[in-house]
């Protein structure tokens, strides 16, 4: 309990996580297309190139994993790991 004196319960490192995993969770098409062109850098584009049906559905699995451990560390105040 005196780990907390003088620091609020919330931790923003938490919310940081958040601010990244939405993104993933409610627009997984948007952010796998994203990350298609990132790593798409320094090639010639023939045309647009669409994410799998997989790759969508990981990136929507990954958004909702880091929102839940962001969650859980913002409210909790600690890191879910040790």
């Amino acid at each position: 309990m005196s780990e907390h004196i003088g620091r609020g319960v919330f931790d923003p490192n938490g919310l940081l996580l958040v601010l990244v995993g939405l993104p993933n969770l409610v627009w997984p098409a948007g952010s796998a297309r994203l990350g298609l062109h990132l790593r798409s850098f320094g090639r010639t584009p023939s045309s647009t190139v669409e994410p799998a049906d997989w790759y969508v559905h990981a990136t929507r699995l990954f958004g909702l994993v880091v929102t839940f451990v962001g969650l859980s560390w913002f409210v909790s105040g600690r890191p879910p790991f040790p």
